[in-house]
This record gives structure tokens, sequence and C-alpha cells, in this order.
């Protein structure tokens, strides 16, 4: 049992080691470069030892080892993770990011996301520089009081589109609530009442007929769904629409509006834009 314990920390650390490495666009150089400018020691052939952890070795035919950890905790601190992270003790890459993800309630995926625009890494073109406008219209969008119904109008268009890819089948639901005795009689009625009666001795009550109006009416919904749905869907989006533009609206109205402007405007250039002129 411990032996597979370890044999999944090494695939964990060997996995991790290498997706990190490319999310950062180590090359195994760049990555010793950086290690030994720090730490003044280590070697390529030390890289690609700590990126295979228990293969074997083609030039001493010998397993690799886990290093030493300090050298585990060296070789985090340069991919910006934790060791946990590296062995898999946990899925946050760092222990900021694992109290970040508990205290706003978003994934670690999501996190990185917002980071990637307050860092610049992800607006172009350049991907390294911050964008304070880009910030400033996060920030913006965050604490917009209509954003909460933006997203409820979004999770509203995805219901809607799901009842359009699972439709109910009323029209079973309502032959199996009735009795199993009446089923086939009042299914038979549905289907042709002339022939029911004529040809299949059916006995029709007041009650069997009732049973009949059900099915017809279920049959009845369940051809106008699509329709529904469609409706339903195109209302959806309309409502999410609005209720962008009046986020929207609400953002460039607010104190904010000024930070969205170019930062490299002058202060006159900037009055003139907000009053207008």
């Amino acid at each position: 049992m411990l032996n597979n314990i370890k044999k999944t920390r090494e695939q964990i650390w060997n996995e991790r080691f290498e997706q990190t490495m490319r999310a950062r666009n180590f090359s195994q150089r760049k990555f010793i470069e950086l290690y030994k400018a720090k730490f003044k020691t280590g070697s390529q052939a030390d890289v690609s030892n700590w990126m295979h952890i228990g293969e074997i070795d083609g030039r001493t035919k010998k397993k690799r080892h886990f290093p030493k950890f300090e050298t585990m905790r060296n070789i985090a601190e340069i991919l910006g993770v934790s060791v946990g992270y590296l062995i898999g003790e946990t899925d946050f890459e760092s222990f900021e990011m694992e109290r970040a993800t508990n205290y706003v309630g978003l994934s670690s995926n999501s996190i990185s996301a917002i980071k990637g625009i307050t860092s610049g890494k992800a607006i172009p073109p350049f991907y390294k520089y911050p964008d304070p406008q880009s910030t400033a219209a996060l920030e913006g969008i965050l604490t917009n009081n209509t954003l909460v119904e933006y997203l409820k109008s979004i999770c509203e268009l995805a219901e809607a589109i799901n009842r359009n890819h699972n439709p109910k089948n009323n029209f079973q639901k309502a032959l199996d609530e009735i009795p199993e005795k009446h089923r086939d009689a009042v299914f038979t009625l549905w289907q042709d009442a002339e022939d029911a009666i004529e040809v299949k001795g059916v006995i029709p009550s007041e009650y069997l007929w009732e049973l009949v109006k059900r099915l017809d009416d279920a049959a009845c919904i369940d051809m106008m769904q699509p329709d529904m749905h469609t409706r339903e869907i195109n209302a959806a989006k309309y409502a999410a629409q609005e209720s962008h533009s009046r986020m929207i609206d609400e953002l460039m109205k607010s104190d904010r509006f000024r930070s969205l402007l170019p930062h490299y405007a002058t202060s006159e250039e900037l009055e003139g834009v907000v009053s207008g002129k």
C-alpha cells in the first residue's frame, strides 16, 4: 500500500512539474538558469531527473528518487507553487491560492483568471504589463449594482436551454399516473375511441373519459413544447441583454468612469471627456 502511495505521489509530481513548467513557459534551460541564479547550484541534468521521478535513469540504470526536501522547496519556489501541490497533498498551487478560493468562493481557475487580468498576463498584445484600464473595468463590473441581476439572467437562460435540450414527456407521465387496471382501456380509447368501443369492447365511463382527456392534454403540451421553449430562450436572451445594457450604463455613469480612460491622457483631456466637451 505504501508503495502505491509513493508511486501515485511520483506520478502527480511529474505531471504537475511538467504542467507548471508549461504554464510558466519554462524550458529546462530557462528553469535551471533561474534556479542557479537564486540558489547557486544545479544543472540541466538535475532538472531532467526532477521531472522524471520514479523512472529509470537511462545512463545509471537506477530509479530516480525524490530530491531532498530543501531542494523540493527550492523547485517549488522557482515554479511559484507549494511543495504540497507538487506532491498532491493539495490541489491548490499555493497556500495563498487556497485562502483566496476559500474566502471568495471561486475555483482556483477563476482566481487565476482574475489575476491574469490584473497582472496583465491575460491582456494582449504584451501579456506582461499591468493594464489599469482593464483592471478598473473588472472592478467596475464586480461592484456594479446590476451584476447580480445579470448573473441571474444568465442562469435563467441556461435553464431555458436545458429545458429545450431535455423536454419533459408529459404524455408518458400522465399515462403512468393512470391506475394500471384502467391504463390499457384509456390508452385504447385515446388512440381510437370508435375502434376501442365497437371492436375491442371497451365500455367507457365518465371516469375513463376524464382520464382520456388528461392524456390528450398532456399530448398537446408535448406538441407545443418546442415553440414554448423557443419563446422561453428568446425571452431569457432578451432579459440577459437588457440587464447587461443596464450594467454598462451604470458603469459609464459611475465614479469609476475616469479610471476607465487611458492612463496616458492628460488631466485636461480627462476633464474634457468627463464633462462632455
